[in-house]
Order: structure tokens, then sequence, then C-alpha cells
């Protein structure tokens, strides 16, 4: 059987986004050149876009006589391939160098540009608008989401819980930059009191569940007279119509009986923040399959939150 074929791009499109994060221009433009020419052959095409668009970036931020114009001619090739392609992110990327394009003034970089990660650092860093992660010698730069300022939160104290409602309470307080210690589940598992901030009711009030359970009684009579007559249709549809039901039941009552509430605070906070840090490892599992594969294995969600690695093969995070 054959085996697929990866194509991850040229190495000189990596070393030329190595050469420009370290500002070392003329090793970035060759680097560039040689991609282009590489990705042009190969006619990989998306590769050629995602190429044109880091170059203008770099030649923006060099800023010599000749690379605004440049810049510009690779800008409006790269955006057209992108836009045939699809590729959403590099011509969202394209479309906010516009002024750039009109003859304007580029977006302002960052004053230093970000440190290349030795290889063997593991990295889950925010720069700006983008954060810098680096694993396995791989490095990525994506967009700030609230998803990955929880994955920071996570990685940055292995084996403790968060409480959703707390990751939620952080986030929303501008608490991005430095992950703060969790509170969901303090030294000793203490637990601290939140406050309720109030629900939309019962899942189901005492008149349906009277119903539901009357309706039970009824296709459970229904059932056995199917069966005793023999007729399997009409005791498969009796069987089904009692499974929805019983699982309608259970999914509103609880343990010992107590009534589900619908929309409570703390539902709604698990239910955000594992959506925001699932969508965040999925983004991450494409730009880094095997950071994907990690995460997939040691982060867990839900009411609680947590990052707990194989503690036989130890990985640390810079944070």
């Amino acid at each position: 059987m054959p085996h697929p074929i990866l194509f991850l791009g040229s190495a000189s499109f990596y070393l030329g986004l190595l050469a420009a994060l370290t500002s070392r221009w003329e090793e970035a433009d060759t680097h560039y050149e040689a991609a282009l020419r590489a990705h042009d052959q190969l006619g990989a095409r998306p590769f050629l876009a995602r190429t044109g668009y880091e170059y203008a970036r770099m030649l923006l931020r060099r800023g010599r006589a000749a690379d605004r114009g440049r810049a510009v001619g690779l800008l409006d090739r790269a955006l057209a391939t992108a836009r045939s392609l699809g590729i959403a992110a590099v011509a969202q990327g394209i479309e906010a160098l516009g002024p750039v394009q009109a003859g304007g003034t580029p977006p302002p970089e960052p004053a230093a540009a970000a440190p290349v990660p030795e290889a063997g650092r593991n990295v889950f860093r925010q720069q700006g608008e983008y954060w810098t992660v680096a694993y396995e010698g791989s490095v990525v730069h994506v967009k700030d989401a609230k998803g990955l300022r929880h994955l920071a939160r996570l990685l940055a104290h292995p084996g403790r819980e968060f409480h959703a409602v707390d990751l939620e309470a952080a986030d929303s307080q501008g608490k991005q930059a430095t992950p703060a210690a969790p509170q969901g589940r303090a030294d000793g598992d203490a637990l601290e009191v939140r406050p309720d901030l109030g629900d939309a009711g019962e899942l189901l009030d005492a008149t349906a569940k009277a119903a539901y359970k009357a309706r039970l009684d009824e296709l459970r009579a229904e059932l056995e007279e199917a069966e005793n007559f023999n007729d399997p249709t009409r005791a498969t549809k009796a069987r089904e119509e009692m499974d929805f039901l019983v699982s309608e039941l259970a999914r509103a009552v609880g343990l010992g009986g107590r009534d589900r509430h619908a929309a409570s605070h703390a539902e709604r906070a698990r239910l955000n923040a594992t959506r925001a840090v699932r969508a965040a490892m999925a983004n991450l599992a494409r730009a880094n399959p095997s950071l994907g594969q990690h995460l997939s294995s040691t982060i867990r969600t839900g009411r609680y939150c947590s990052y707990t690695p194989d503690p036989r093969v130890p990985v640390a995070w810079e944070v």
C-alpha cells in the first residue's frame, strides 16, 4: 500500500521566517526568494500565497526605498491566490495591510522582534495580538483567542485544576498577559464559594414530569399488548418512544431526584470554556499535529479543566 505524502512547504520558507523574526534582513530576503521559486516550480499555490504574504511583511518592516513596491506586488499576487483557494487567514492578513497597497503607512510592528525559541524549548507566550507557540522544534504563530488564554493558564500549572467559572471570570477581567494561580481548587483541594448568577429554571416542571410518567405507563401497557398479539412493528414504536421519554427524564432529574436547571451559571461556564479550549486546540493541531496530539492526550475540559502530562515524561512550558 503506498504511503501518503505530506508536504509542509520549502525549508527556505521557514528559514525566512526565522531570519525575519531576528531582523536578519539579507538572509530572510535570500530564503524567501528561494521559497518562492520552489513553490512556483512545484505548483504549491497555497504555500506560494503564504510565502508572498510573509515576504511582503518582511520588506515592509525593513523599509528600504525599493521595498514598498516589491511588497505591493507580492501582496497583490498572494491575495489573488488566497482568494481563489479560499485561504481565509492569508487573505485577511493581506487585507489588514490595505493601507500599504494604497500608499499609506503600514500597521506598526512591535518595537523589538520576538526572540526565536531555542530548539528543545516549549513556549506558549502571547506577544501583542498573536501567540508564539513552540513545541518539539516547531514554531507557529496564531492569532489571539480566548481558548489560547485558557490553555496558557492550564499549561502554566500542570496537574492543577481550574474551575470553568474561574477560567471564564479571569478572562473577562482582562487577566490575559500572565496566567494567574488557579482559584477553583487551591492547595489541599479547598473549594472557593462562588456567587450563584441564576439559571433559566427547571428543565422539566412538575406538570411535564407527571405527563411523561403517565405516558410511560401507557406505553408499557401498549408494549405488553403488542407482544401478546405478536405485533413487532407496534412493539418497536412503543419501545422507541419509551426510550426517548426515559432519556428526557434522566436528563432533567439528577441524583436523589433533584431537578436539573437549564442554563445555570456553572453550566454556561463549562460549555463556553470547553468550546473555547477545544477550538484553540484544533487550530494548533492544524499548524502542528505533534502539538495537537500532545494537547489532546493531556488537556481535560469540563466543569474542572486541567493539563496533566505523563509524569514519566515531564514537559516544561515557558508561558
